[in-house]
C-alpha cells in the first residue's frame, strides 16, 4: 500500500513498521515516470520542483571547476 507522499506506514502494515515500505519513508516515489500525465501535475508543484531545480543548478555553478556531474 503507497503512502500517498506521507512517508508514514498504513494501519495494514503492523505496528513493527513505522515508515512506508514503498517509499521507505521519504515520501517521493509515489509515482514511476509516465505513470501520471502532465496535466496531473499541479501548478504549484511544478513550481517547487523549478525552484529546487534552480537552487541546485546555482550551486553546481558555484562549485570549483574540478566538479563534474554526468547525467
Amino acid at each position: 500500500m503507497k503512502c500517498e507522499g506521507s512517508g508514514w506506514a498504513g494501519e495494514e502494515c503492523g505496528s513493527l513498521q513505522v515508515f512506508c515500505g514503498f517509499c521507505n519513508g521519504s515520501g517521493l516515489n509515489e509515482f514511476t515516470p509516465g505513470e501520471i500525465t502532465d496535466g496531473e501535475i499541479s501548478k504549484s508543484a511544478k513550481e517547487r520542483h523549478a525552484a529546487h531545480v534552480a537552487r541546485l543548478s546555482a550551486l553546481v555553478n558555484q562549485a570549483p571547476a574540478r566538479l563534474a556531474v554526468a547525467a
